[in-house]
């Protein structure tokens, strides 16, 4: 009979698997350091081919925000153009167009148009010089548009993305569209 001991004795294993056991771990911790640095180095997770491939499937038309807004104004009995001749030819294109109004609609995504004091906007982390002068640009745009429209006799109204998220909101531009498209 074994002694309490012997019951839990703790046995080694041979010598040629203890071996190939500290080499395995050996070759684990320099593969996981190696792929720590890989990451640290890399500023993508994805090859430039695969980032230009995903950014360009961003979509400029028909977002969600948009259709919000169409359904919207569509609800309160207002007809709008969106892919109409005067789209296509105003400044900056705009999203919609009710030409009885004179009035364009921008529908901006906080994000791309840099929306100020906006929770949904913030320059990413990484290539910040590059993002402050691609958001910067943007705004720019949107001003120069804005201004040549306005130059038109053209009636603007941005609505930006944050304005559509809840459904308090909703709630009020949807009140309170009539009036700030001019109309009733």
């Amino acid at each position: 009979m074994l002694g309490p001991s012997a019951r839990f004795a703790i046995r080694k294993p041979p010598k040629p698997l203890r071996d190939l056991q500290s080499s395995l771990r050996a070759d684990l911790a320099l593969a996981s350091g190696i792929v720590r640095l890989l990451i640290c180095l890399m500023a993508d997770v994805f090859t430039p081919e695969k980032r230009s491939e995903v950014m360009s499937r961003i979509r400029g038309r028909d977002t969600k925000p948009e259709l919000t807004v169409r359904s919207m104004l569509h609800r309160l009995g207002y007809r709008f153009t969106v892919n109409g001749p005067l789209n296509r030819t105003l400044p900056g294109k705009p999203d919609l167009v009710l030409p009885k109004y004179r009035t364009v609609i921008f529908v901006h995504g906080c994000f791309w148009h840099g929306h100020e004091n906006c929770p949904a906007f913030r320059i990413p982390r990484s290539r910040t010089g590059w993002w402050d002068a691609k958001i910067s640009g943007n705004r720019a745009r949107d001003a120069r548009n804005e201004k040549a429209l306005l130059k038109m006799g053209w009636h603007v109204l941005t609505i930006w993305e944050c304005a559509l998220k809840t459904a308090s909101a909703r709630e009020w531009l949807q009140k309170h569209l009539p009036s700030l498209l001019g109309g009733s």
